[in-house]
């Protein structure tokens, strides 16, 4: 069994609802064993308008796209 954890820091992501595809396949050419599977996870981000949110009381949508560095980890 493998597993990878990500790491996503409090406040980095927008509100909204998010899907996560899954893609797997073999380091040769050309690839061997493609998996794809969409929408394996969906997450929930909700901005509760209070306390450190990044929002502040503003109740406009922040619309944008990130391309992070983030911490990963994976086992064996």
């Amino acid at each position: 069994t493998q597993v990878a954890t990500c790491w996503i820091p409090g406040n980095f992501l927008a509100e909204g609802t998010f899907s996560i595809d899954v893609a797997l396949w073999g380091f040769r050419t050309p690839p061997t064993g493609v998996i794809e599977e969409n929408g394996v996870i969906s997450i929930s981000v909700h901005d509760p308008l209070e306390g450190g949110s990044v929002r502040g009381r503003s109740t406009n949508a922040y619309p944008g796209v990130l391309r992070p560095m983030l911490k990963w980890e994976a086992t064996a």
